[in-house]
C-alpha cells in the first residue's frame, strides 16, 4: 500500500499544469522524471520508515494508513492545481493540522517535511520555505487546540510567518524580492487553510473514529446527556468523576494524553445507567447494607456485571462516541476475573463441578493503549479507597493492584514500561491523599461561642 501510494506521488510529480487561455498538461523528460522520482522515493520511503519506528501504531489499521496517504495525495494534487495560479495558497497548513490532532506532533513534523520537501519540486523557493515555515506553526500550536474558536489565532500566526519568512528572503536579495501579490497570498495561506480546517475536523473524525480536543472538551461538559443519564445513578456518577479525575493526573505523570483518559473516566461506566439496568447490582449504588446479589445465584450475579460493559458500548455507539472513547468501555475490566462470585460459586459443591476460573472473566478486550491501562488501575484504586480510612495504606493496596493486573496478563497488550508503573503509582498516591483528607470529627457548636466570649480588656495604664 504505502509502495503504491509512493509510485502514485512520483507519476504526479511527472506531470506539469500550465493554466492560461489553453491550459495543458505537459511531461517531463524521462531523465527528469526518473530524478524527480528517486528525490520523491527517497524522502517518503525515509520518513516514513522513521514513522515506522517511532509510531508502529500507525500502520497497523488500515484507516490509519489511508487518511494520512489521503493527505499527502490530496497536497501533491494541489500541488498541480494551484501551484501554477498561486503557490503561495498550497493547504500544508491544513494536511499539517490534521495530522497533528489526531496523531501528535511528531507525525505533523513528518508531514510537513515531506510537503514541503515534495512542493519544492514545483514551487518556487520562496514558496516552499513559506510552506514549511506555516506548517510548523501548525506543528507547535495545533496539539493543543481545545476550541475552535482558537483556529482563529492560529491562522493568523500561520499567515504573519508566512509573510516573515518571505520578507526575509526579500530583504536578502537587494530588493529584488518584492513581490506584493505573493505577500498578500502567503498572509491569506494562514487563515483559508485555519477556515478549512476547522469545517474538515468532523470529517476526519468520523473517518478516523478518533475524537479531536474540540470533541473532547465538549464532552467534558455534565449536561452531555449520557452524562446527565448516568447521574440517576449517583454512585456511579461519583465514582467516575473520582476515576476521571485520577486517570488524568495519571496520565499527565507519564506524557500520556491526560484529556483522552479524562474523558474515558467519564463514560466507561455509563452501562450502569442503561435502560433496563438497575444501578443498585452495583456495589457503589448501594445503601443501608441491602445487596441484591446474596438473593441471586453467581452465576447470574455475573451476567448482570458483565452486561454493563456491553449496554455501555450500545449506549455510547447510539450517542456518537468515537472508538478512541469507547475503548474505555470495553476495556476497563479487561479480561480480569469477577473474584467475589466466582469465589461464592466454590462454596456450592453441587454446582462448581467443571467450574473454570475463566467462567467468571469478563469478555475484554484487555487494555491496549497507555489511556485505558490507567484506567484500569485507577478503577481499582478508587474503588478500594472508599473503603478505607487510611492514606497511608493506599501504598500497598497500589502496588497489590498493579501486581495482580500483571500476573494477570492484563498489560500484555499496551505499551506501559515499569518506570511508567513507578510513576502512575506515585501520582494516584498523591492524588488520592488529597481525596482522602480528613477533618475534625466533631466541629463546635454556635453555643460555645456564646459560651466563651473574649474577656474584656483591663482598663488603664498598664505597670
Amino acid at each position: 500500500m504505502l509502495a503504491g501510494a509512493l509510485l502514485a506521488l512520483v507519476v504526479i510529480e511527472g506531470v506539469r499544469l500550465e493554466w492560461g487561455p489553453s491550459a495543458r498538461v505537459l511531461l517531463f523528460s524521462w531523465p527528469e522524471w526518473i530524478g524527480r522520482g528517486l528525490y520523491v522515493g527517497l524522502l517518503g520511503a525515509g520518513l516514513t520508515a522513521y514513522l515506522w519506528v517511532r509510531r508502529p501504531a500507525l500502520f497497523q489499521l488500515d484507516r490509519h494508513k489511508w487518511f494520512l496517504i489521503g493527505l499527502v495525495a490530496f497536497n501533491a494534487v494541489a500541488m498541480q492545481g494551484l501551484g501554477p495560479l498561486s503557490p503561495y495558497l498550497m493547504p500544508v497548513a491544513l494536511s499539517v493540522g490534521l495530522a497533528v490532532m489526531f496523531y501528535g506532533s511528531e507525525v505533523g513534523l513528518v508531514l510537513n517535511l515531506l510537503l514541503a520537501g515534495v512542493a519544492a519540486l514545483s514551487v518556487p523557493a520562496p514558496a516552499a520555505l513559506a510552506l514549511l515555515a506555516g506548517g510548523m506553526v501548525m506543528v507547535l500550536r495545533a496539539r493543543r487546540l481545545e476550541r475552535q474558536r482558537e483556529l482563529v489565532l492560529v491562522g493568523l500566526e500561520v499567515g504573519l510567518v508566512n509573510i516573515s519568512a518571505l520578507l526575509a528572503l526579500a530583504l536578502m536579495s537587494s530588493g529584488g524580492g518584492w513581490q506584493w501579490q505573493a505577500f498578500a497570498t502567503a498572509g491569506l495561506n494562514g487563515p483559508i487553510n485555519a477556515l478549512l480546517l476547522s469545517g474538515m475536523v468532523p470529517l476526519a473524525e468520523y473517518l478516523l473514529q478518533r475524537s479531536s480536543r474540540f470533541s473532547l472538551v465538549e464532552l467534558l461538559n455534565t449536561s452531555h446527556p449520557l452524562l446527565e443519564r448516568l447521574a440517576r445513578a449517583p454512585g456511579t456518577y461519583q465514582h467516575s468523576l473520582s476515576v476521571s479525575r485520577l486517570a488524568s493526573e495519571a496520565a499527565r505523570a507519564i506524557g500520556a494524553d491526560a484529556l483522552l483518559a479524562q474523558v474515558g473516566g467519564l463514560y466507561h461506566d455509563i452501562g450502569k445507567a442503561a435502560e433496563g439496568v438497575q444501578p443498585i447490582y452495583f456495589a457503589e449504588n448501594q445503601r443501608d447494607g441491602y445487596n441484591p446479589h446474596d438473593e441471586l445465584p453467581p452465576n447470574i450475579s455475573r451476567i448482570i456485571l458483565a452486561n454493563h460493559v456491553k449496554a455501555g458500548l450500545e449506549m455510547g455507539q447510539a450517542s456518537g462516541l468515537k472508538q478512541d472513547v469507547l475503548q474505555f468501555i470495553a476495556e476497563h475490566h479487561g479480561t480480569s476475573v469477577m473474584r467475589f462470585f466466582y469465589l461464592k460459586a466454590l462454596k456450592d459443591p453441587q454446582k462448581n463441578v467443571g467450574l473454570s476460573l475463566d467462567d467468571y472473566r469478563y469478555e475484554g478486550p484487555r487494555p491496549r493503549t497507555k489511556e485505558t491501562a490507567i484506567l484500569m488501575m485507577c478503577d481499582g484504586a478508587e474503588s478500594a479507597s472508599r473503603s478505607m480510612d487510611d492514606a497511608e495504606h493506599m501504598k500497598s493496596i497500589l502496588d497489590r493492584i498493579v501486581k495482580e493486573n500483571l500476573e494477570d496478563g492484563q498489560f500484555d497488550e499496551c505499551p506501559l514500561t515499569l518506570s511508567d508503573l513507578t510513576r502512575i503509582k506515585q501520582a494516584l498516591l498523591q492524588a488520592l491523599r488529597s481525596m482522602m483528607h480528613t477533618r475534625p470529627g466533631q466541629y463546635p457548636k454556635a453555643q460555645a461561642l456564646k459560651n466563651h466570649s473574649p474577656s474584656k480588656a483591663p482598663t488603664g495604664e498598664a505597670g
